[in-house]
């Protein structure tokens, strides 16, 4: 079965989709405006998955939905080297105890 990929289809907004593509491309490629934008949807995407990560404890979700989405965002932190441009400007907003 393919993987499902929920923040993806997110993006219908063609500029913002654009940003995100170069961000993951060429990470240093633009600032300004658009490196706002890439981190914010950045940090949109990395708060989805702390909200799946705790929301499967109390039941609130199925496992299945949170080993989908922990399973993207693993692969996501191991292949994506925007990710150490995003992290760079946006650390303050992150707890390292929620990082496992």
């Amino acid at each position: 079965m393919p993987d499902q990929h929920p923040i993806e289809f997110l993006i219908q907004d063609k500029a913002l989709a654009e940003i995100i593509d170069t961000g993951d491309k060429i990470p240093n490629d633009f600032s300004g405006a658009a490196r706002h934008r890439f981190n914010s949807y950045k940090l949109v995407a990395f708060n989805g998955w702390k909200f799946v990560y705790t929301r499967v404890y109390t039941g609130a979700i199925v496992l299945e939905l949170y080993v989908s989405g922990n399973k993207y965002f693993r692969e996501l932190i191991k292949n994506n080297a925007a990710l150490e441009v995003f992290w760079s400007g946006t650390e303050i907003a992150h707890a390292l105890e929620s990082i496992t």
